[in-house]
């Protein structure tokens, strides 16, 4: 059975969107030129191994997956778990099930800074990534990677003492939507039971935020306007009846905020809990809830009540603006997925519609983007070794909500291979035009969250990877 090459099969993959352009180099020009050498695109895995039953890429799914490993191996040898003098028969070290695990690039390790989320600019030409210091996760700011310069900076606008995150894009690419805070410093807690260090603990004291803001910058980082003004408790009814009310947490905390494709909305996420009128807690106290705010009136509504203890990237808005998708997740009740709001109700529904998979499954689906004024998506789904979360698919909305159902059409298309249990994917975005993606991946862990693993990737419309190291 003939496999495509993993360079060859992302480029068939992307051609959806925009086409195939010319390779470009695999590795970030911080590397040194012996990484460089072995950013070649790999032969196609042996054909034969593991399942027989084929799925919707070409080969088995060990073949393909392997595939995949190989090519983002190659990428980034120096990230390789290939022993260097291995790496030129690489197929073979790693065609071994008991040996698959070699083939992960993720040795990597941050050593000051994380990403936690990136999105492109308007134009295409730089990532603005919401960058935490490794175990200290309030303390934050915003950096720009210029593609094809393949340098990183600080937008030059933002104002120093105060910390950024989770920003994000207007169409126009004129403003940036982010949250801001500022810190107080507190003694670092204690490590967790679980954890366990090959070094000693860092010391000193890690940030508490306060003075929590929403706030509309421009490109260049400097404040607009403030949004949510004067919203630091608010008080929402849900239903005629008025037995409901969701409460909002003290402080503007504001996650993952991304435009409407006219500009003039934002959605984004925000604690909130939910009460009866008598003042008793319904489902758990403080949770994440879905909201949009009317850039021309600064007025804020609901849009979903789940409530959700785990927010899975940005809310994404469909047809042109008349629905939202939301992805959510929740360790209480285990019903996560994606749902979708219709934009036009006044009130969230009392049952949400799922856009992908009619029924709860153990391991949900997330969507991660969906491209500017299409319908493709990127989606996060297991992906066969036992991540929950880790590997990351193509899908045109369009084929229905049956997600993995087996289709002549080849849909949908794995673009990224998941490195074993408790891999995850955190974050993924489409570039304006599609023709690249970007994706941060890292360890999906509920009580401690490995900082130091989480690395930023970029896929080119090509097929061709670029590990994108931040300045340590």
């Amino acid at each position: 059975m003939n496999v495509l090459s993993p360079a060859r099969f992302l480029c068939l993959c992307l051609a959806l969107l925009a086409g195939c352009g010319s390779p470009l180099p695999a590795q970030d020009s911080a590397q040194p030129e012996a990484s460089k050498s072995g950013a070649a695109a790999p032969p196609a895995a042996p054909s034969g191994l593991g399942q027989s039953k084929t799925y919707w890429f070409t080969g088995t799914v060990f073949d393909h997956s392997l595939a995949l490993r190989l090519a983002q191996c190659r990428a980034d040898p120096e990230n390789c778990e290939v022993p260097p003098a291995e790496q030129a028969g690489m197929e073979k070290a790693c065609a071994a099930l008991d040996l698959r695990h070699k083939c992960m690039a993720r040795k990597w390790h941050n050593r000051v800074w994380h990403p936690e989320r990136a999105v492109f600019s308007a134009d295409g030409r730089h990532l603005l990534v919401t960058v935490c210091r490794d175990e200290d996760r309030e303390r934050c700011t915003l950096m720009r990677y210029w593609i094809e310069a393949r340098r990183w900076d600080a937008p030059p606008g933002l104002d120093p003492a105060r910390h950024y995150g989770f920003g994000s894009y207007d169409p126009e690419g004129r403003h940036i939507a982010a949250a801001t805070w500022r810190c107080k410093e507190r003694p670092r807690p204690p490590d967790p039971p679980l954890l366990r260090r090959d070094e000693p603990a860092p010391a000193g004291t890690v940030c508490e935020s306060t003075d929590q803001r929403f706030w509309l910058l421009d490109a260049d980082g400097r404040l607009q306007r403030e949004l949510l003004r004067g919203e630091v408790t608010r008080e929402t009814d849900l239903g005629p009846d008025a037995t409901r009310v969701l409460r909002q947490h003290p402080g503007v905390i504001v996650k993952h905020p991304v435009f409407s494709p006219d500009g003039r909305r934002i959605a984004y996420w925000r604690v909130g809990a939910l009460f009866s009128r008598s003042g008793k807690v319904i489902g758990g106290g403080w949770r994440w809830h879905v909201e949009e705010v009317d850039l021309a009136t600064d007025r804020a509504r609901l849009l979903e009540d789940g409530p959700w203890t785990v927010r899975q990237g940005s809310p994404l808005y469909l047809d042109g603006g008349r629905r939202l998708a939301f992805s959510a997740d929740d360790y209480i009740r285990y019903n996560g997925g994606v749902f979708v709001v219709d934009l036009a109700a006044e009130l969230p529904p009392k049952e949400y519609e799922r856009l992908l998979d009619p029924k709860p499954r153990d391991y949900p689906l997330f969507v991660r983007d969906v491209q500017a004024g299409g319908t493709l998506a990127l989606v996060s789904a297991i992906g066969g070794d036992g991540a929950r979360y880790g590997s990351l698919y193509l899908y045109d909305l369009r084929e229905g909500k049956g997600f993995f159902e087996i289709r002549p059409q080849g849909m949908p298309k794995k673009l990224w291979q998941e490195e074993g249990a408790g891999m995850a994917l955190i974050d993924a975005a489409f570039s304006r035009d599609a023709r690249r993606v970007a994706l941060i991946k890292g360890n999906e862990r509920r009580d401690i969250f490995d900082d130091k693993r989480v690395q930023l990737w970029l896929i080119e419309a090509d097929g061709s990877l670029r590990h994108l190291r931040l300045p340590q």
